[in-house]
């Protein structure tokens, strides 16, 4: 983000957040963070929920993510 070139942290992130915006910058900031910080993040806001996917395709979640029906 700071050069202009896409993130290279990991594969992917999705933030589930009371609004689109706050999803959207969440999600953009999963890219980045550590997932500890993640953990950390949606621990103290019970209102937002991460969900990242490793470089070997494993997802892991964060926050009171729903699970699949």
């Amino acid at each position: 983000p700071r050069t202009g070139n896409p993130a290279r942290k990991r594969p992917g992130a999705w933030a589930l957040a009371p609004t689109a915006a706050e999803a959207d910058a969440y999600s953009t900031a999963f890219m980045l963070m550590e997932e500890s910080n993640i953990a950390a993040l949606c621990a103290r806001k019970p209102e937002i929920m991460g969900m990242v996917m490793r470089d070997n395709g494993s997802v892991q979640n964060f926050g009171n993510w729903p699970e699949p029906s």
